[in-house]
Protein backbone atom coordinates (compact mmCIF):
# COMPACT_ATOMS: atom_id res chain seq x y z
CA UNK A 1 0.00 0.00 0.00
CA UNK A 2 2.85 2.38 0.78
CA UNK A 3 4.24 1.82 -2.70
CA UNK A 4 0.85 2.32 -4.36
CA UNK A 5 0.13 5.47 -2.32
CA UNK A 6 3.51 7.20 -1.90
CA UNK A 7 1.84 10.47 -0.85
CA UNK A 8 0.29 8.74 2.21
CA UNK A 9 2.09 8.28 5.53
CA UNK A 10 1.82 4.83 7.15
CA UNK A 11 2.56 4.20 10.83
CA UNK A 12 2.79 0.66 12.18
CA UNK A 13 2.67 -0.41 15.83
CA UNK A 14 3.64 -3.75 17.36
CA UNK A 15 4.80 -4.92 20.75
CA UNK A 16 7.84 -6.61 19.13
CA UNK A 17 10.29 -5.16 16.56
CA UNK A 18 8.66 -6.18 13.27
CA UNK A 19 10.00 -3.35 11.10
CA UNK A 20 11.68 -4.24 7.84
CA UNK A 21 15.28 -3.09 7.65
CA UNK A 22 14.62 -0.69 4.77
CA UNK A 23 10.97 0.42 4.86
CA UNK A 24 9.72 2.87 2.23
CA UNK A 25 10.22 6.54 3.05
CA UNK A 26 6.52 6.98 3.89
CA UNK A 27 6.45 4.08 6.41
CA UNK A 28 7.43 4.18 10.08
CA UNK A 29 7.26 1.31 12.57
CA UNK A 30 7.24 1.76 16.34
CA UNK A 31 7.18 -0.63 19.29
CA UNK A 32 4.11 0.01 21.42
CA UNK A 33 1.72 -1.84 23.71
CA UNK A 34 -1.71 -1.14 22.24
CA UNK A 35 -3.25 -1.59 25.67
CA UNK A 36 -1.66 1.78 26.47
CA UNK A 37 -2.78 5.16 25.07
CA UNK A 38 -1.36 6.11 21.68
CA UNK A 39 1.06 9.01 21.56
CA UNK A 40 -0.70 10.51 18.53
CA UNK A 41 -2.80 13.66 18.71
CA UNK A 42 -6.57 13.68 18.34
CA UNK A 43 -7.80 13.36 14.76
CA UNK A 44 -4.45 12.34 13.28
CA UNK A 45 -5.50 9.48 10.97
CA UNK A 46 -7.90 8.74 8.13
CA UNK A 47 -7.61 4.97 8.68
CA UNK A 48 -6.78 2.70 11.61
CA UNK A 49 -6.38 -1.03 10.91
CA UNK A 50 -6.21 -3.45 13.84
CA UNK A 51 -5.45 -7.00 12.68
CA UNK A 52 -4.99 -10.10 14.86
CA UNK A 53 -4.55 -8.10 18.05
CA UNK A 54 -7.24 -9.67 20.24
CA UNK A 55 -4.81 -11.85 22.21
CA UNK A 56 -3.05 -8.67 23.38
CA UNK A 57 -6.16 -6.70 24.39
CA UNK A 58 -8.00 -7.12 27.68
CA UNK A 59 -10.35 -4.17 27.14
CA UNK A 60 -11.41 -3.90 23.50
CA UNK A 61 -14.01 -1.17 24.18
CA UNK A 62 -11.24 1.00 25.68
CA UNK A 63 -9.14 0.36 22.56
CA UNK A 64 -12.09 1.41 20.39
CA UNK A 65 -12.30 4.68 22.35
CA UNK A 66 -8.61 5.32 21.71
CA UNK A 67 -8.96 4.46 18.02
CA UNK A 68 -11.85 6.90 17.76
CA UNK A 69 -9.74 9.59 19.42
CA UNK A 70 -6.96 9.42 16.83
CA UNK A 71 -9.32 9.12 13.83
CA UNK A 72 -10.56 12.16 11.99
CA UNK A 73 -14.35 12.55 11.63
CA UNK A 74 -15.37 10.23 8.81
CA UNK A 75 -12.19 8.18 9.28
CA UNK A 76 -12.33 4.43 8.85
CA UNK A 77 -11.58 1.71 11.38
CA UNK A 78 -10.97 -1.83 10.11
CA UNK A 79 -10.72 -4.64 12.67
CA UNK A 80 -9.92 -8.21 11.60
CA UNK A 81 -9.74 -11.21 13.93
CA UNK A 82 -9.94 -14.98 13.76
CA UNK A 83 -12.58 -16.58 15.95
CA UNK A 84 -10.71 -18.80 18.43
CA UNK A 85 -13.08 -21.74 18.13
CA UNK A 86 -13.04 -24.66 15.68
CA UNK A 87 -15.57 -24.64 12.86
CA UNK A 88 -16.85 -26.73 10.00
CA UNK A 89 -17.86 -25.53 6.56
CA UNK A 90 -21.52 -24.82 5.86
CA UNK A 91 -22.40 -24.47 9.54
CA UNK A 92 -21.94 -28.11 10.49
CA UNK A 93 -21.60 -28.70 14.22
CA UNK A 94 -17.93 -28.49 15.24
CA UNK A 95 -18.48 -30.11 18.63
CA UNK A 96 -19.68 -33.24 16.82
CA UNK A 97 -17.15 -33.34 13.98
CA UNK A 98 -14.16 -31.78 15.78
CA UNK A 99 -14.31 -32.86 19.44
CA UNK A 100 -10.52 -32.79 19.96
CA UNK A 101 -10.19 -29.37 18.35
CA UNK A 102 -13.05 -28.12 20.51
CA UNK A 103 -11.25 -29.42 23.59
CA UNK A 104 -8.03 -27.66 22.57
CA UNK A 105 -9.67 -24.27 22.01
CA UNK A 106 -11.80 -24.56 25.14
CA UNK A 107 -8.53 -24.92 27.07
CA UNK A 108 -6.94 -21.98 25.25
CA UNK A 109 -9.89 -19.62 25.67
CA UNK A 110 -10.45 -20.49 29.32
CA UNK A 111 -6.75 -20.07 30.04
CA UNK A 112 -6.59 -16.70 28.31
CA UNK A 113 -9.62 -15.49 30.23
CA UNK A 114 -8.70 -16.72 33.70
CA UNK A 115 -4.96 -15.99 33.49
CA UNK A 116 -4.98 -12.77 31.46
CA UNK A 117 -8.57 -11.51 31.31
CA UNK A 118 -8.61 -11.86 27.51
CA UNK A 119 -11.87 -12.77 25.79
CA UNK A 120 -12.50 -14.20 22.33
CA UNK A 121 -13.67 -10.87 20.95
CA UNK A 122 -13.76 -11.66 17.21
CA UNK A 123 -17.53 -12.18 16.85
CA UNK A 124 -18.29 -9.19 19.11
CA UNK A 125 -16.39 -6.36 17.41
CA UNK A 126 -19.36 -4.94 15.52
CA UNK A 127 -21.42 -4.91 18.71
CA UNK A 128 -18.62 -3.11 20.57
CA UNK A 129 -18.37 -0.49 17.82
CA UNK A 130 -22.13 0.09 17.82
CA UNK A 131 -22.16 0.42 21.61
CA UNK A 132 -19.31 2.93 21.65
CA UNK A 133 -21.34 5.78 20.03
CA UNK A 134 -18.21 6.76 18.08
CA UNK A 135 -19.02 5.02 14.80
CA UNK A 136 -21.61 4.84 12.03
CA UNK A 137 -21.98 2.42 9.12
CA UNK A 138 -20.75 -0.59 11.07
CA UNK A 139 -20.38 -3.65 8.83
CA UNK A 140 -19.13 -7.14 9.70
CA UNK A 141 -18.06 -9.80 7.22
CA UNK A 142 -17.80 -13.46 8.24
CA UNK A 143 -15.43 -15.45 6.06
CA UNK A 144 -14.82 -19.21 6.18
CA UNK A 145 -11.11 -19.86 5.65
CA UNK A 146 -10.58 -23.47 4.44
CA UNK A 147 -8.02 -25.54 6.34
CA UNK A 148 -6.36 -27.72 3.72
CA UNK A 149 -7.68 -28.73 0.31
CA UNK A 150 -6.51 -26.35 -2.41
CA UNK A 151 -3.22 -24.46 -2.51
CA UNK A 152 -4.57 -21.60 -0.40
CA UNK A 153 -6.02 -23.94 2.21
CA UNK A 154 -2.78 -25.91 2.40
CA UNK A 155 -0.75 -22.73 2.97
CA UNK A 156 -3.22 -21.61 5.61
CA UNK A 157 -2.96 -24.97 7.36
CA UNK A 158 0.78 -24.45 7.58
CA UNK A 159 0.22 -21.09 9.27
CA UNK A 160 -2.20 -22.69 11.74
CA UNK A 161 0.43 -25.24 12.70
CA UNK A 162 2.76 -22.38 13.64
CA UNK A 163 -0.11 -20.72 15.50
CA UNK A 164 -0.57 -23.90 17.56
CA UNK A 165 3.04 -23.63 18.75
CA UNK A 166 2.31 -20.15 20.08
CA UNK A 167 -0.84 -21.31 21.83
CA UNK A 168 1.08 -24.13 23.46
CA UNK A 169 3.31 -21.50 25.07
CA UNK A 170 0.22 -19.73 26.42
CA UNK A 171 -0.95 -22.94 28.09
CA UNK A 172 2.49 -23.83 29.46
CA UNK A 173 2.96 -20.34 30.91
CA UNK A 174 -0.40 -20.69 32.69
CA UNK A 175 0.70 -23.89 34.45
CA UNK A 176 -0.52 -26.69 32.20
CA UNK A 177 1.89 -29.63 32.12
CA UNK A 178 3.88 -30.41 28.99
CA UNK A 179 2.05 -33.73 28.67
CA UNK A 180 -1.36 -32.06 28.89
CA UNK A 181 -0.43 -29.40 26.35
CA UNK A 182 1.06 -31.88 23.89
CA UNK A 183 -2.03 -34.08 24.17
CA UNK A 184 -4.39 -31.17 23.49
CA UNK A 185 -2.35 -29.89 20.55
CA UNK A 186 -1.92 -33.38 19.12
CA UNK A 187 -5.69 -33.85 18.99
CA UNK A 188 -6.23 -30.57 17.15
CA UNK A 189 -3.44 -31.31 14.67
CA UNK A 190 -4.80 -34.82 14.08
CA UNK A 191 -8.25 -33.50 13.16
CA UNK A 192 -6.67 -30.78 11.04
CA UNK A 193 -5.03 -33.47 8.94
CA UNK A 194 -7.83 -36.02 8.82
CA UNK A 195 -11.25 -34.29 9.08
CA UNK A 196 -12.33 -32.74 5.76
CA UNK A 197 -14.30 -29.53 5.87
CA UNK A 198 -12.50 -27.84 8.75
CA UNK A 199 -12.49 -24.03 8.48
CA UNK A 200 -11.44 -21.04 10.54
CA UNK A 201 -13.87 -18.15 10.82
CA UNK A 202 -12.43 -14.72 10.05
CA UNK A 203 -14.36 -11.64 11.13
CA UNK A 204 -13.60 -8.44 9.25
CA UNK A 205 -15.35 -5.33 10.58
CA UNK A 206 -15.26 -1.80 9.26
CA UNK A 207 -16.94 1.40 10.43
CA UNK A 208 -16.69 5.15 10.02
CA UNK A 209 -16.15 7.60 12.84
CA UNK A 210 -19.14 9.85 13.29
CA UNK A 211 -18.80 13.40 12.06
CA UNK A 212 -18.78 15.98 14.84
Amino acid sequence: MAQQFPHVRFDGLDIVPIATRYPPANVRFEMHDIAEPFRYANGTYDLVHGRSISMAVRDYPALVDEVARVLRPGGLFVGCEFNRIPAMAHGRDASTHLPLSSRFFDAVNQTLYFSKGILNVAPCISRILNASDHFDEVHQLRVEMPVGGDHFGTCFKGLLKMYVEGLKVVLLDAGWSRAQVDDLARGYLHEMEHIPGMVSIYHAVYARKRAV
